[in-house]
């Protein structure tokens, strides 16, 4: 659903994943913003700078996903189907 809301250009910017992480978690996007600039380089162990128009890293779209979403907290078979 987010896709039909954001447009991404060619690249996936920080803005971009701060937004996704914003519409998924229901948090307010300043105050998301707020919080992972204070957590960049200390509680993250992030590199570089915080820009939201630059083009995210691959460890960086990893490390947030796997803080903000969880996708491995549920457990899912083979086929990729959810077990309960």
């Amino acid at each position: 659903m987010w896709f039909n809301k954001e447009k991404p250009g060619a690249q996936f910017t920080l803005g971009n994943i701060l937004s996704l992480i914003s519409d998924y978690t229901l948090t307010d996007p300043k105050t998301l913003q707020i919080a992972l600039q204070r957590a960049w380089s200390t509680q993250l162990k992030l590199t570089g700078s915080f820009d939201l128009n630059r083009p995210v890293t691959r460890l960086e779209f990893a490390v947030l996903m796997n803080k903000y979403l969880n996708p491995f907290a549920k457990r899912v078979d083979l086929g990729g189907r959810i077990v309960n």
